[in-house]
């Protein structure tokens, strides 16, 4: 019987300090009409798709060929900082002041669905 429970309370711990580890990945699609820096790349107009996951921010161009077929280049990779909020977001939303050359810098953005504020660290 007391292995039984060793065995049961070692499984259930295994089971937590797994589930700990599990990184939520996030994703959403921008759209730029005119160039955008992120960190120290400057991404020119056009779409994008941004991964959050383990590995930071990744940025990706997408591109779409004459007969709807599509692509995407990696661009960049970020580290980001998670901020928790107190609830889901809305919508998704970049934060991009201006920078000192005119151009939007963007430095946190939300994803709809999402309970985190992703910061880019730079």
């Amino acid at each position: 019987m007391r292995k039984w429970f060793a065995g049961v309370l070692g499984l259930m711990l295994v089971t937590a300090a797994v589930s700990a580890q599990v990184v939520k990945k996030a994703s959403e699609d921008f759209t730029f009409a005119s160039d955008v820096r992120v960190g120290n790349q400057v991404l020119k107009p056009g779409d994008y798709h941004f991964v959050c996951d383990a590995k930071g921010l990744t940025i990706s161009r997408v591109t779409v060929r004459t007969g709807g077929d599509s692509y995407m280049t990696k661009v960049a990779q970020l580290p980001v900082k998670e901020k928790t909020l107190p609830s889901k977001s809305e919508h998704s939303e970049l934060v991009m002041p201006s920078g000192s050359d005119g151009v939007p810098d963007v430095q946190a953005f939300f994803i709809q669905g999402s309970e985190v504020e992703y910061i880019i660290q730079q």
